[in-house]
């Protein structure tokens, strides 16, 4: 029993120590949230033509406060950046909507390149539905782009360009 119990332990330990690891890399590893968004040139997002970004299935996020960054989806419309975040009745698992919500100064690394942005919620429910609906085909997600009841589960921040 000794033996399980110092096993246990160790594996907790290596746990503890891997997350808190992770908060000092440059961006996230996989689907764990890493540190600040260090390495890549500085790229103005005003006047970006973001189009290539269909193609691609995942940037990195990082919120400037709290400094922690993620791997997140991304969908393209009409000229602007989406993120879709689901999970939001889970607050111990996903934090950084909540947070973006109080402030939205955002980081992105795309291709290598960071580019500054200020997160929106959209709260607009036709937009919400279009965005909600290229999100469902992307990604194949059970969502019903009609069903705006789904807003409260589904949350949608606008990528909006750096302020001048």
């Amino acid at each position: 029993m000794k033996k399980f119990g110092a096993i246990l332990v160790i594996f907790f330990l290596i746990v503890v120590l891997f997350f808190v690891s992770i908060r000092f890399q440059d961006g996230p590893m996989g689907p764990f949230a890493g540190g600040p968004l260090e390495a890549g040139a500085w790229t103005s997002s005003e006047g970006t033509d973001f189009s290539y970004v269909s193609d691609i299935s995942t940037i990195e996020l990082q919120l400037l406060d709290p400094p922690r960054s993620r791997t997140v989806w991304v969908i393209y419309h009409e000229g602007d950046l989406y993120v879709p975040c689901g999970f939001i009745d889970l607050p111990i698992w996903k934090q950084w909507p909540h947070e973006a919500m109080a402030n939205g100064e955002a980081v992105a690394r795309i291709d290598g390149k960071r580019f500054p942005f200020e997160l929106e919620r959209v709260e607009d429910p036709t937009l919400w539905s279009k965005i909600s609906a290229l999100a469902a085909a992307k990604y194949d997600l059970p969502v019903e782009p009609s069903d705006t009841s789904q807003m409260d589960t589904l949350w949608i921040f606008r990528m909006n360009d750096e302020q001048s």
